[in-house]
């Protein structure tokens, strides 16, 4: 339920926000001559708004798996590892975790008949194996590992190298797990014990950042396509600028749009969600706090 809470109401409001912004460009390009058709960014049948607001994957006018607010098919995998996570907190600690690996391995592994359908690809995409190599690196944390400095070193010093061959080779998407899934879980490792074992001196405004970084990362692609690509289209001046300008500049603004979301919306709506959460009665809980 805090996942739940966490994810979705702030989700809901950008597709909102982004579905009224669609509407009020495609009615203006309407008025303008253009046809329904090009004047629409994406496509609005029943299937796909479904799809927006329950994080059900379908595809796009483009052809790829996105709800309407492109970032969010990331959540789509997010919500499937919470479903099944959900599933093994039934079965146990130890068992539980070699459940959740053990199904989203079958899922990408298995030869399913999926065909072409977005659930069949969903299902199987090879992302999913990145989920159990977080849950290894929280059950390390658990344990209460202290790896030596050396490996630490040797872990960060891989993942920027795997970055590095899927930058300048550009390997094919089915390999994400190899050159972006398991780099990712190196860095994260290390610089997790890393924190534990030698401390991190960060800048509040990073923090703040990081407190604001789920609603930037919804809002980001929208306050680009609708309000700063726009503005340099209509503003020649701009047009002067160099790109590499432009783009920080695009960063800046989406970025203080994000926090501007996160002070304003996120946070008072989390605040108010979590607070009515705790009101309600949800009968016995499954363990005691210390067990949980």
């Amino acid at each position: 339920m805090r996942r739940v809470l966490r994810i979705y109401p702030i989700y809901w409001f950008v597709t909102l926000l982004l579905v009224g912004f669609a509407t009020m460009k495609t009615l203006l390009g309407v008025m303008s001559g253009h046809s329904l058709a090009e004047s629409l960014d994406f496509d609005l049948q029943w299937y796909r708004l479904l799809g927006a607001f329950t994080l059900f994957p379908t595809y796009n006018e483009l052809g790829n798996i996105q709800p309407i607010v492109g970032v969010g098919w990331t959540l789509s995998f997010e919500v499937l590892f919470y479903f099944v996570f959900a599933l093994a907190i039934l079965i146990g600690f130890r068992w539980g975790m070699l459940f959740v690996a053990a199904v989203f391995a079958f899922l990408v592994f298995a030869p399913l008949p999926v065909g072409d359908s977005a659930l069949g690809l969903f299902l199987t995409a090879p992302i999913l194996l990145e989920f159990p190599a977080g849950m290894l690196i929280g059950y390390a944390v658990v344990l209460g590992l202290r790896p030596p400095r050396w490996l630490l070193l040797g872990c960060i010093t891989l993942a920027f190298a795997g970055y590095g061959a899927d930058i300048i080779f550009d390997f094919d998407y089915s390999y994400r797990y190899l050159f972006r899934g398991i780099p990712s879980a190196l860095l994260i490792f290390g610089l997790i014990f890393w924190e534990i074992k030698f401390g991190f001196k960060v800048p509040l405004w990073v923090v703040k950042l990081g407190d604001a970084s789920y609603s930037v990362y919804l809002l980001h692609t929208i306050v680009i396509g609708y309000l700063i690509i726009p503005g340099i289209r209509a503003l020649p001046l701009l047009q002067q600028i160099q790109v590499d300008t432009l783009g920080f500049f695009a960063f800046i603004v989406a970025t203080a749009v994000g926090v501007l979301l996160y002070e304003r919306v996120e946070r008072p709506l989390l605040r108010l969600l979590m607070e009515r959460y705790k009101g309600i009665s949800w009968g016995k809980p499954l363990a005691s706090s210390k067990q949980s």
